[in-house]
């Protein structure tokens, strides 16, 4: 299998950036967001921490929302950027190269289909997958533990597993096993367990199961409450999760 560095992963981004919009216009300035957030969102992703990556996200996207109002051409060039710079990030924490640029490749392919009102869940749905990348765990001290619980959570998603099963599952106690999932992943088992559900409910949505469906195959009995969770972890809604991707 070709190896592919980061370097031709930013490259091959930007070019494809040129080939859907053509180059940046003259009125355009490409830092759009300040590149202190975006240390601060590549770190978080780095570190698989969700929350702080999804709030550095957000004002990123609220700044260059703000700052180009009006150059839709340097908005999209702008998401592409940050787009190719978060999977950068998750590269660099461990995520397998040749799948990151596939995965890259395919999404940056459909950017131009999206509405620019679309884009900011687009950009959360991808911030999504490099966090799950990361969550391979291939330098996580606790690896074996982390993994074998995560692999579980994920086979009973329909199931309410609770925090003394998932720690039995790994013969640790309930407080240990707390301890691990905060110092590894910097979660809670509820935190972690909603991630992964609304996760494979993502894959559901796509594939045009309804709503209540989706909830219901993840574990969710109350719809409204999935709908709150679905925004905690994407910052959009189920419904304008299912219509960014049709």
């Amino acid at each position: 299998m070709k190896t592919i560095t980061d370097r031709q992963l930013i490259r091959d981004g930007a070019g494809e950036a040129v080939r859907l919009f053509g180059p940046l216009s003259e009125g355009v300035f490409r830092n759009a967001y300040a590149i202190d957030d975006l240390k601060l969102l590549c770190a978080a992703i780095r570190g698989a921490d969700e929350q702080r990556a999804r709030e550095y996200l957000n004002q990123i996207i609220e700044t260059m929302y703000e700052r180009l109002e009006d150059e839709e051409n340097g908005l999209r060039w702008q998401v592409a950027e940050l787009f190719i710079r978060m999977s950068r990030a998750a590269m660099r924490a461990g995520a397998e190269k040749s799948e990151l640029a596939a995965f890259c490749g395919k999404h940056l392919e459909r950017m131009d289909t999206r509405k620019t009102d679309e884009l900011k869940s687009w950009l959360h749905s991808g911030l999504t997958v490099f966090l799950s990348y990361v969550m391979d765990l291939s330098g996580v001290t606790h690896k074996q533990v982390v993994s074998a619980s995560v692999e579980y959570i994920r086979r009973h998603l329909s199931e309410k597993i609770s925090l003394s099963e998932a720690a039995s599952h790994v013969n640790l106690s309930r407080s240990y096993f707390c301890k691990i999932l905060k110092d590894e992943l910097g979660c809670s088992y509820t935190t972690l367990q909603n991630r992964l559900r609304i996760e494979h409910s993502c894959q559901l949505l796509s594939q045009g199961v309804s709503i209540a469906e989706a909830a219901q195959e993840v574990g969710f009995d109350d719809q409204s409450y999935f709908t709150k969770c679905f925004r905690t972890v994407l910052g959009v809604t189920p419904g304008q999760y299912r219509n960014s991707r049709v």
